[in-house]
């Protein structure tokens, strides 16, 4: 009787040890995103915050074998994207749930993986926006489209300039875009993502900055096959 008791005691145990380490994998994005914007709340710049959070981190497995220079190379990278925290927190939950950082380490693998995720979070955005605008007035934006284009105006760094018959245009850090209104939406996100990641500003870093620009470079260059890709998985996950 003692003997079945102590194998029931000692399943349970298991169990609870299981789910507590599967609880806890599923929360790294979830801490990761809290700690950065109360360290953010409380007066800490982001990339000082970031840096905070990332060595809270580092005590645990696999983040534990991450050197300073790949953390820092990682920040960095994070702060070139439109979303630097939702995006560190969905690279760093994906490396959880694969036990491996490997994606972090390798640089080419790193900001394809950062702009593909920064990409994925804006089309998101976008395509939310967009679909509220047109349900609230569908009278004045009778097709997603035109209800995307509207909504640029609350989206950082586009300001409308006026409208056209073919067009829309806009300001975007400093520069004039040109949006048609008959094309399609995913023309439209493409355009203006392409325009976002062309033209968003990168931090002076010496340290990281020829890494940083040549892989935007090669990003920009094929960028066509990852908004294919990201629209893709999009479609897939919905």
């Amino acid at each position: 009787m003692m003997y079945a008791l102590i194998a029931v005691m000692a399943a349970l145990l298991i169990t609870v040890l299981v789910y507590l380490r599967h609880f806890n994998r599923r929360q790294v994005a979830s801490l990761f995103q809290s700690t950065v914007r109360e360290l953010q709340a409380g007066g800490v710049e982001t990339e000082q915050a970031l840096h905070q959070t990332i060595d809270r981190f580092i005590r645990r497995p696999p983040f534990n074998l991450l050197k300073p220079n790949e953390r820092t190379l990682f920040i960095h990278v994070l702060l070139d994207m439109g979303s630097p925290v939702d995006v560190g927190a969905e690279i760093l939950q994906r490396c959880e749930n694969k036990h491996s950082i490997s994606e972090i380490r390798d640089i080419k693998q790193l900001t394809r993986l950062a702009y593909t995720t920064d990409l994925r979070l804006s089309l998101q955005q976008l395509i939310q926006n967009a679909k509220l605008l047109h349900r609230k007035v569908t009278d004045r934006y009778p097709n997603i489209t035109i209800a995307l284009l509207a909504s640029l105006s609350v989206r950082e760094g586009w300001t409308f300039v006026e409208e056209q018959n073919e067009d829309l245009i806009f300001d975007y850090r400093q520069e004039r875009i040109r949006m048609p209104k008959q094309g399609s939406g995913k023309d439209a996100a493409r355009l203006i993502l392409f325009e976002e990641m062309t033209q968003r500003p990168m931090i002076g870093r010496p340290e990281t900055d020829n890494l940083r620009r040549s892989s935007r470079r090669e990003l920009v260059d094929s960028f066509d096959t990852l908004f294919e890709e990201t629209f893709l998985g999009l479609g897939k996950a919905g």
